[in-house]
């Protein structure tokens, strides 16, 4: 949703349908009672957000990873001009020699801090929509434990501080 409101083009997101098939492997892994209406409705939206799925790449490039499960997450980043990676995965961020690669590599947390600090006005729109949808999701715990679930619990904190502002409370 960021990408989306950001209006400017303050980042691009790209990926391939190799990333995106990992994803909804893992999606239907974690809930094997999903119709599939369901996972088709989140592929469907992932593919939205993006602004490009890398069609090629050349896995036989150099990758100084140790998993090679990673090699196309690598040479899809050199094919399609990346910036910066974001990724969960700890074999590229423990990644020994990062400074040698055409893209630095960020945890998803840490990229979003960078976009807060960045623009405090989009994480702020961005944030009141999100209140809204959650509001009605209680039962989950709502937006900030989606942000600590998902990783990023410095910018849960950073959205919290978002929430604090829109109801009117003093910092």
């Amino acid at each position: 949703m960021l990408r989306l409101n950001s209006g400017n083009g303050m980042f691009q997101l790209h990926c391939t349908r190799d990333v995106i098939t990992e994803t909804m492997y893992s999606l239907r892994r974690k809930n094997p009672m999903f119709k599939g209406r369901q996972t088709g409705e989140v592929q469907k939206r992932i593919e939205n957000s993006l602004d490009e799925i890398v069609p090629d790449f050349d896995p036989s490039i150099p990758f100084a990873g140790l998993d090679e499960n990673d090699r196309h997450v690598h040479a899809a980043a050199i094919a399609g001009g990346t910036d910066i990676l974001l990724t969960l995965d700890k074999g590229f961020l423990n990644l020994e020699d990062q400074d040698s690669l055409p893209y630095e590599i960020f945890h998803p947390d840490d990229f979003l801090i960078l976009v807060d600090d960045s623009s405090p006005a989009l994480v702020g729109k961005v944030t009141e929509l999100q209140r809204r949808y959650w509001a009605d999701k209680k039962h989950h715990g709502g937006l900030e434990a989606a942000l600590v679930k998902a990783a990023c619990p410095q910018f849960a904190d950073r959205v919290k501080g978002h929430l604090r502002v829109q109801s009117g409370e003093k910092s």
